[in-house]
């Protein structure tokens, strides 16, 4: 590495190193209690076989859960997030009429609360066996109305990553618009898509690439990808996720994002979350992650078992305060540069974008919207020196033309390795 030398500067670097791995590898997860917290009903209900987390959410002082049972989705709430009640008009949500888009089955359904109403996005399975994504809307998350358009987000045109299948919605709301990180699958492979939303019901699809991809063969997760939760923060995007390879060996993943359009898996430890040993209730699979920050730590409920399916708990420590200043490229070796904050931030009309190189490089700075769509080309390809660098935004676009309010993202790419930082223009 060029432009820092001595035992300080090795020291410097190696324990940020150590900070931002623990940030990033996410492996101290601790299942407790031992039992599941969400267990399946008696003989003869409608979640005698399965009860597994679909959604979790804590809102009005109280956690809220929404699980998939034998026949539909159920509710449960709970003062700590152990102990769940679970709802007396179970089940609050139930595949279609003969001949409807999801008359076969309805699972993994993602809720938040957002302009006022409890809002789902779930997975429907028809007559002929295709999955696709429908919504629902309730006013306290227990009596709910299915969107009139359903499915709102349909097959994708021939030829896609997502013409056979839509499948496993996870969406947030975030500055006025709704995103969805969803599995498609193209006949062949079963990756993980994003979509987004103004409205929760008309989607865009993000064609550019896929968020992630099965894993090399002989991997974990080398052969599909499935349900996912993504938990936004100040630093970066979090994904945990299932995954599975060519045994059917389930277990859950984890990656981080600094925009929520380019993923990069843990390189450093995956999966974080493994079945319990021969003979616990979990011992064949773990999958299904909903995961909380709470307080001083994640929380995660996740699914898992057979032959029959409950709620199992788990806490990892809160490593996420060091942030994200430096990455690790594929083998697990830290780069060596560093993008600050822009200043000001909020700004109008003008900011500027400071970054520091250790050595000569290639760089490129671009400007995204919230959607990931291009806005500004700030430098492409330029060959910039080593030193403390400074670039500026006017709020316009490539057009010239002045950029809406709202939140932008601005991606440095530095010989292959790229960082994101987060902005906001008002007007």
């Amino acid at each position: 590495m060029h432009g820092m030398r001595g035992p300080v500067a090795i020291l410097t670097v190696t324990m940020l190193c150590l900070l931002v791995s623990g940030a990033l590898a996410q492996t101290l997860w601790e299942k407790q209690p031992a039992d599941p917290v969400l267990p399946v009903g008696p003989a003869g209900s409608w979640d005698e076989i399965m009860a597994v987390p679909n959604s979790v959410m804590f809102h009005e002082s109280i956690y809220k859960m929404w699980y998939e049972g034998d026949d539909g989705f159920g509710y449960a709430t709970s003062s700590d997030g152990l102990a769940w009640s679970k709802h007396a008009s179970n089940p609050v949500l139930q595949p279609g009429p003969a001949g409807a888009w999801d008359e076969v089955d309805i699972d993994c359904a993602t809720v938040v609360y957002a302009q006022g109403l409890y809002r789902m996005w779930y997975s429907g399975v028809d007559a002929a066996n295709t999955n696709r994504i429908g919504h629902a809307f309730s006013d306290g998350g227990i009596a709910w109305t299915k969107h009139e358009a359903n499915p709102v987000l349909d097959l994708g045109p021939p030829g896609s990553l997502d013409d056979h299948e839509v499948i496993h919605p996870c969406v947030i709301y975030e500055d006025g618009l709704y995103r969805m990180w969803y599995n498609g699958h193209d006949g062949t492979t079963q990756r993980i898509l994003y979509a987004f939303s103004t409205d929760g019901v008309e989607w865009t699809r993000f064609t550019e690439h896929a968020m992630l991809e099965p894993g090399p063969p002989g991997s974990w997760d080398d052969a599909e990808l499935g349900p996912m939760c993504i938990l936004p923060g100040l630093n970066a995007y979090r994904m945990w996720y299932s995954g599975w390879n060519q045994d059917q060996e389930f277990r859950i993943g984890y990656a981080w994002s600094p925009d929520g359009l380019l993923w990069r898996k843990n390189p450093l430890h995956n999966p974080v979350v493994e079945p319990g040993a021969a003979g616990l209730w979990d011992d064949a699979l773990v999958a299904l992650p909903n995961v909380l920050l709470d307080g001083a730590e994640f929380r995660m409920w996740y699914g898992g078992g057979g032959p029959v399916y409950q709620t199992g708990h788990a806490t990892s420590p809160d490593v996420t305060s060091v942030g994200n200043e430096l990455d690790f490229d594929t083998g697990g070796q830290a780069r060596c540069f560093v993008l600050h904050q822009n200043h000001p931030n909020p700004f109008n009309p003008r900011t500027l974008i400071r970054y520091d190189l250790w050595e000569s490089a290639p760089v490129s700075l671009q400007v995204f919207d919230v959607a990931g769509r291009l806005v500004r080309r700030l430098l492409v390809g330029d060959t910039v020196g080593a030193g403390a660098h400074a670039v500026s935004w006017d709020g316009r676009d490539d057009a010239g033309r002045p950029a809406t309010a709202g939140v932008y993202f601005y991606r440095l790419a530095v010989a292959g390795s790229v960082e994101t930082g987060r902005m906001t223009l008002i007007k």
